[in-house]
């Protein structure tokens, strides 16, 4: 059972039995959803347990293509949008905006097109961005306050871009 910090209370308590607040977003199966049993996407990341070498082992492989581990193929259909415009029009409010690869949102337009990573609830999270050669990491163990991810986690990422961009 994993860990975190609530951020309602400022304790440390298992992740199982954080309370749910009132409009909060809930994962469940599509097919619970509305969307029909043919196109059910299950949610396969609960309780994956790393640290920051093994996420950034994780991260390299991605810029090398996949190398040793996935083909470059395979790869590319997993950090690719899969989502029609009307899965990522319904999903705006979890997405931000992102579609969705194989398990990892992938930034569709903007200055970060390309991009793919994913913000945890639990406090971590993890972008890529093969453009511009870019991992970066973030553990924590503070529950997100919503579904978009820590302020602290978007600063972080920001000054990532800003130190590649040659802006800091």
């Amino acid at each position: 059972m994993a860990d975190a910090r609530s951020p309602a209370t400022g304790k440390l308590e298992e992740a199982a039995e954080q309370p749910r607040r009132a409009g909060r977003p809930r994962l469940r199966p599509a097919s619970k959803a509305g969307v029909p049993p043919r196109e059910e996407i299950l949610d396969a990341a609960a309780g994956l347990v790393s640290n920051v070498d093994g996420m950034l082992a994780f991260g390299r492989m991605f810029l090398r293509g996949g190398a040793p581990v996935l083909t470059p193929a395979a790869v590319a259909e997993m950090t690719r949008d899969q989502l029609t415009p009307e899965q990522r029009e319904r999903g705006a409010a979890f997405l931000g905006g992102a579609g969705w690869g194989f398990c990892t949102g992938v930034a569709v337009d903007g200055p970060r097109a390309g991009s793919f990573g994913w913000d945890g609830g639990l406090g971590t999270s993890w972008l890529v961005d093969p453009v511009r050669d870019l991992i970066v990491i973030v553990l924590t163990q503070r529950l997100f306050d919503g579904p978009l991810g820590a302020q602290l986690h978007r600063e972080l990422q920001d000054a990532a871009y800003a130190a590649v961009a040659g802006d800091s």
